[in-house]
């Protein structure tokens, strides 16, 4: 059995000490049985959790004894650190954008020093957010950065669709470390994620999600998929190196709307749909896969590179 080191807790658990806890706080597995899964289901996860009771001991303490917003800033606190990598995963229209926006705005007030990166052009981000760096490339990033890649699978598509030169650009990620960055990757599907990237990451950020869509490459607890959030605003973040978990409810950001809640809108402008260009082909990807993500932005390869010829044409 592992032993898990709470990091607000100086005491360590071991499974003895740990069944002891789970015993003397009975009523609050109860409770969270009750409030997190469906009868039926019960028997079922209580059984599964019990196998490793070290962290079920501090799943429902660190759940159940903390308030919401220490829950909050131990999350931040350990996805922040350099050289994190947090996978959100969640189905379409169920709080993934908003809760990044949320977590960007929670991460600039509390932790001014760190600077902000959104992988991907977003007018919206742009307009709204000017304190958050746009780039297209994870190379750009320094240090003491945190790094937002919305809709992860729109660049790193699972491996039997990447071409040779994207999957390349999922080994700059344990450097994301030496240069002390940490990143969030946002997608709808763990099946349309790379494998590398489970296995480099260190949390699993669960939005309300299909269970259909879980993936025995996450490497996680089969129990979890009865316990995931049921709304918009719930979270539950999974340790993978600790192996438990914290479940909290986020505000809506400051300033939400329509804009905000599609950041992949048609690009508006040529001279920005070039720079998004620029990008992507600076990381490599392959034509067909730059016209597949163009055209999710509102325009074309071919389009661009007419552009570009008939701008070359008349400086002649």
């Amino acid at each position: 059995m592992v032993k898990i080191i709470n990091p607000e807790d100086d005491k360590r658990l071991n499974p003895i000490s740990a069944l002891r806890y789970i015993e003397l706080n009975r009523f609050k597995v109860e409770r969270f049985l009750d409030e997190r899964v469906r009868k039926e289901d019960r028997y079922f996860v209580l059984k599964e959790m019990l196998k490793n009771p070290v962290a079920l001991a501090y799943i429902i303490k660190n759940n159940y004894e903390y308030d919401e917003r220490r829950r909050i800033k131990i999350v931040v606190d350990k996805i922040t650190r350099e050289g994190t990598i947090t996978v959100m995963l969640g189905a379409k229209r169920h709080g993934k954008s908003s809760t990044s926006v949320w977590l960007l705005e929670y991460i600039h007030k509390h932790y001014p020093d760190k600077k902000l990166y959104w992988i991907g052009y977003s007018e919206a981000i742009e307009k709204y957010y000017p304190y958050v760096n746009q780039t297209i490339n994870l190379v750009e990033p320094d240090e003491n950065s945190f790094v937002v890649f919305d809709e992860a699978s729109l660049f790193l598509f699972s491996r039997d669709a990447m071409s040779k030169q994207s999957k390349e650009k999922i080994k700059e990620l344990p450097t994301l470390g030496h240069r002390g960055a940490s990143v969030l990757f946002i997608s709808q599907s763990a099946q349309m994620v790379d494998i590398d990237i489970f296995l480099l990451c260190d949390f699993i950020w669960f939005k309300p999600f299909f269970a259909v869509d879980f993936d025995e490459r996450l490497n996680i607890p089969t129990y979890l998929k009865y316990i995931l959030p049921k709304n918009k605003n719930e979270n539950l973040v999974y340790d993978m190196h600790e192996q438990f978990f914290y479940v909290f409810k986020n505000p809506l950001p400051s300033i939400w709307n329509d804009e905000l809640s599609k950041p992949y809108s048609k690009i508006k402008t040529k001279e920005k749909a070039q720079e998004f260009l620029g990008g992507l082909l600076k990381m490599g990807f392959d034509e067909k896969t730059i016209d597949t993500i163009l055209k999710i932005r509102g325009w074309s390869l071919e389009q661009l590179l007419e552009e570009d010829s008939l701008r070359h044409k008349k400086k002649r």
